[in-house]
């Protein structure tokens, strides 16, 4: 995710979404990785809504609980 704060500094964002190195690396060594380098497309403001609302961090960490697949880059 890239940020871009009022005053013009820019920064990326980014967040493993595994329990562990291992599960990582495996992930990055596999065809669906390969088909998207770059990651999912996310809603950020919903994600944290999310979170905020309770919703057990597990579930927001699988990929297909934030994969929102209509939005443009």
């Amino acid at each position: 995710m890239y940020y871009k704060d009022p005053d013009g500094n820019k920064i990326e964002n980014q967040v493993d979404a595994f329990e562990t190195k291992e599960d990582a690396v495996q992930y990055m060594m596999s065809a669906e990785f390969g088909q998207d380098v770059r990651g999912p497309r996310f809603n950020p403001e919903e994600l944290m809504r999310r979170f905020e609302s309770g919703e057990d961090e597990k579930s927001l960490m699988k990929r297909e609980a934030f994969v929102h697949t209509s939005m443009k880059i």
